[in-house]
């Protein structure tokens, strides 16, 4: 702690904070919240109240075989575009936070309903990313339930989501939170044109099932689920999360590079601290400082002194708890995370509050890249649950065949964690493409060959790939979960 104190002194002699000012743009709209529900209900996205949203739909929209035929027939289209992409950044510096390198069709068909101002409006959006007939398929799956859809969604959502948007203009106005805000973008870098307005979207729950809040960043754009009787002051915690994700992803490539690299430096250890930089982060601004800025003190000692209070996972609940402190003084002193001395803050109070959870794989996967070979039954049932698994906060993640695995993440970045899961029959074009070493091959083959088995490999760079071989995604899960659950990093088969 001594060390802890004298580099957050240093920073505060050596920072000046920047005067300008950050807008949150918030939107609601009936289009945005049926595409994010239909999405939801037919497991299309998985961060989102799926239970919630099931049991609303079953009592008033799925009702007969014409509904249930509906609904297929849109998550089936949305399956389809979901992990169509293209890589459109080819630079060779990887940095912190969200890597926009590639556009993904599925995340672009969201991010239409998010932004979209009318079905008109969201009709010309879908034309610029869907094929003709299945613009016409998607419409037509959504007349279907539309005028049913429309109707609840002026009885019961538009007052609550107005009224949650009206407010929080308001609150987020305070000087408090204006503060807060401001400080948050100088310090993530966020300071170039286009980073003056985040937009967030409003998006309805009905609250049957469960109070959890939910909420994330579509490429660049975050929504968030409002229960009926939620009130802004209680969520803006939520909401400024994610606007936090948002200012780390505009920050200018090469701040968010020279973070990496200073990390990088620090061995294991800074690997794990990248890995829950930007999740810790935000976590520590919108669920800890935000919070306690808009809570009475009594409420907020309560609020924090429970486990997951901050976060619904232990690592991240965690290091958001360890790094409130240390992001209070950083934005106090007017300091900047690509600063060193910053860095090393966030690394000591990591390794202080999470000793040996710091460097388990579930801590060094939150930041991660994946891959699943097509030829494993149900690969996007293994996807759903490598995802909800590893609550990964920064997620590249593909289906494909194992000679087209795009590997120029995992050459270029010695410090990305990677999990490939595949059959034992794709492993030498895996290790061809660049997932581990070729000379890897052999040995996993035979530690698989008494059945699916999870191992862990090397790459050509000494980064690490976890291997889960695997031809189905009932012979998967299980090795997900074991992977989940190791308490440290190792090499080879797991027993």
């Amino acid at each position: 702690m001594p060390r802890l104190r004298f580099l957050l002194a240093l920073l505060a002699l050596t920072s000046a904070t920047a005067g300008a000012q950050l807008h949150v743009a918030v939107r609601v709209s009936p289009v945005a919240d049926l595409a994010h529900q239909l999405d939801c209900v037919t497991g299309v996205v998985g961060q989102c109240a799926t239970d919630d949203y099931r049991a609303l739909w079953r009592q008033r929209f799925l009702r007969d075989a014409a509904d249930s035929a509906a609904a297929r027939a849109w998550g089936a289209l949305r399956a389809r575009y979901q992990n169509a992409s293209t890589q459109v950044d080819t630079g060779g510096a990887d940095g912190v936070g969200r890597q926009y390198r590639w556009i993904t069709l599925g995340d672009r068909w969201r991010l239409a309903g998010l932004q979209a101002r009318s079905w008109d409006d969201y009709g010309e959006r879908l034309a610029l990313v869907l094929l003709p007939q299945d613009r016409a398929r998607a419409a037509a799956a959504l007349a279907h339930f539309r005028p049913r859809f429309d109707a609840w969604w002026e009885a019961e959502a538009r007052g609550p989501l107005t009224r949650g948007r009206d407010t929080l203009a308001v609150l987020l106005a305070t000087p408090e939170l204006r503060a807060l805000l401001d400080g948050a973008r100088h310090f993530y870098g966020a300071t170039g044109p286009g980073s003056d307005t985040v937009s967030l979207t409003l998006v309805a729950r009905a609250g049957l099932a469960g109070r959890g809040t939910s909420a994330e960043v579509v490429e660049g754009w975050a929504v968030q689920e409002l229960l009926p009787d939620a009130s802004p002051a209680r969520e803006v915690g939520v909401t400024l999360h994610e606007v936090a994700h948002l200012l780390l992803a505009l920050a200018p490539d090469d701040a968010k590079a020279a973070v990496a690299a200073e990390l990088a430096r620090h061995g294991l250890e800074g690997r794990a601290a990248r890995s829950l930089l930007d999740e810790g982060l935000a976590t520590a601004f919108g669920n800890g400082l935000v919070e306690r800025a808009v809570r009475p003190a009594a409420r907020w000692a309560a609020y924090a002194a429970q486990p997951r209070s901050f976060y619904n996972d232990d690592a991240i609940d965690v290091a958001g708890k360890a790094l409130m402190p240390v992001l209070d003084s950083l934005l106090r002193a007017g300091a900047t995370l690509r600063d060193p001395a910053a860095l090393a803050a966030v690394r000591v109070a990591l390794r202080d509050a999470m000793g040996d959870g710091l460097t388990r794989p579930y801590a060094l996967l939150h930041d991660v890249w994946g891959f699943v070979d097509e030829r494993v039954a149900e690969p996007f049932a293994v996807t759903r649950r490598l995802q909800g698994a590893l609550r990964a906060g920064n997620f590249s993640l593909s289906v494909d065949s194992a000679g087209a695995m795009p590997t120029a993440p995992l050459a270029r970045d010695p410090w990305v964690g990677a999990v490939v899961i595949a059959p034992a029959s794709s492993l030498p074009p895996l290790a061809a493409r660049g997932a581990f070493r070729p000379a890897e091959v052999a040995a996993i083959r035979r530690a698989a060959a008494a059945g699916p088995v999870l191992y862990g490999a090397r790459r050509a760079n000494g980064a690490r790939t976890w291997v889960v071989v695997a031809s189905s995604a009932t012979e998967a899960m299980p090795l997900i979960d074991r992977l989940v659950a190791l308490p440290r990093d190792l090499d080879g088969p797991v027993p």
